[in-house]
């Protein structure tokens, strides 16, 4: 049997081959269980449960991680959810303030 005309074009170059649909499902597939596809905007707002908007407004702003696609104004966000998840869960998180019952004037009024 004798190869594609496609495949032997990018032998003889010596570039790596073209990624098929067949050879990424068996990359994304269970023989490779540490592949985590990226996602659009749209499901890490489903994810966060807010607006694909402001989801866009932080990749911008840098404020979560957010992979950028291209190189001009108008870039093609992608994400990894583990990656959102991840910084969702380590950001610190305010302590309760305990405050005095009462106003500050019925406490002036104790002392």
């Amino acid at each position: 049997m004798t190869a594609p005309a496609t495949e032997i074009a990018w032998v003889q170059s010596g570039s790596s081959p073209p990624l098929s649909f067949e050879a990424f499902d068996k990359v994304a597939g269970t023989k490779a269980p540490g592949f985590e596809p990226f996602v659009s905007a749209e499901i890490v707002a489903d994810f966060l449960d807010v607006t694909r908007r402001q989801v866009l407004e932080w990749a911008r702003a840098n404020l979560i991680p957010a992979h950028p696609l291209g190189s001009g104004k108008r870039r093609i966000w992608r994400f990894r959810l583990s990656e959102i998840a991840a910084d969702v869960l380590s950001r610190h998180q305010p302590q309760a303030i305990t405050m005095p019952a009462g106003s500050p004037r019925s406490q002036r009024r104790k002392i």
